[in-house]
């Protein structure tokens, strides 16, 4: 009996060696990976876009420098003349006044401060919108409409006229000193990013600056203020050609978006959940403004 029990045990003993042998996957086996789920979160575009190749040349990181440098020199142009147009009208404040027979002091300075009020209001739907319908959009559309509004300042028949022209045109030139940072993020890694970022720092720092130096020299030139704005909007509409056949889309979500990297249940869940997000990308800054300590402090910090 003793022996019988022993050989049972035995037989046990091979079956379970055995079976766990040829559980073991061979060298020859083809071995299928099953990917692991996606988790929805807030941001879906961020989550189900990603670049099937590290290395694909139409991801902005891949590109080459001469692209590269050239949009952030179009990006570098636009941020400066933006900043450039809010101080060039104090030069003018004086023929202003004369020409609309201005008595008060402070209402010929009403321009600047009117196109101030713009470019902080600006961002906070230009931001939002270059995340959905891409930057180069963003770019080519509020720069033309500041273009156009820069002619119709140049044209003002009164001083009305001009002070709600000068909003309009800062809201849409906010797009320059806005996004700028975000594209040399979206083309350059960390390590890289210095020379770029302090290329194009040079506008929204060296623009206010220099801003009514080149407005004393064309008001004691043309005896008028509004060569001020014409210079300004020739300058912009040649900004606006080369950006339109040289700038490149840089935020990768859109690019992705637009070359259907995404498969067709991706793509169909983008589009089911587009209202949703296009509404939460709106809002989001005024949450962060409202609901978020650190940037309420900065905020209220900078505009004091």
């Amino acid at each position: 009996m003793a022996h019988l029990q022993q050989k049972i045990k035995e037989s046990d003993k091979q079956a379970i060696e055995g079976k766990a042998i040829s559980e073991q996957p061979s060298n020859d086996a083809i071995t299928v990976s099953i990917p692991s789920p996606t988790i929805m979160t807030e941001d879906h575009d961020l989550d189900l876009l990603s670049w099937n190749n590290p290395s694909n040349p139409q991801n902005p990181l891949n590109w080459n420098s001469l692209r590269k440098w050239t949009n952030v020199f179009l990006v570098s142009a636009q941020a400066m003349l933006s900043a450039i147009c809010s101080t060039i009208p104090a030069a003018g404040s004086a023929n202003i006044a004369r020409e609309f027979h201005l008595t008060s002091t402070y209402t010929p300075t009403l321009p600047v401060g009117m196109y101030v009020l713009g470019l902080a209001l600006g961002p906070l739907c230009l931001g939002p919108l270059s995340e959905i319908y891409g930057r180069r959009t963003i770019y080519l559309i509020s720069f033309s409409l500041f273009t156009l509004f820069n002619i119709g300042c140049a044209t003002s028949p009164n001083i009305t006229a001009l002070s709600i022209l000068r909003l309009a045109s800062g809201a849409c030139g906010s797009a320059g000193p806005t996004l700028g940072a975000a594209s040399i993020g979206d083309m350059f890694l960390k390590k890289d990013r210095g020379k770029a970022q302090a290329v194009y720092a040079l506008g929204p720092t060296l623009g206010p600056v220099i801003g009514p130096l080149i407005g004393s020299f064309v008001v004691n030139r043309t005896h008028g203020w509004r060569w001020l704005v014409w210079i300004l909007a020739i300058a912009s509409g040649v900004v606006v050609v080369c950006s339109t056949f040289l700038l490149r889309e840089t935020y990768a979500p859109f690019l992705l978006r637009k070359n259907a990297a995404l498969s067709n249940d991706a793509t169909e869940h983008a589009k089911d959940t587009e209202s949703p997000l296009t509404v939460a990308t709106i809002f989001r800054p005024f949450r962060l403004l409202l609901f978020s300590p650190i940037c309420t402090i900065i905020s209220l910090y900078m505009a004091l």
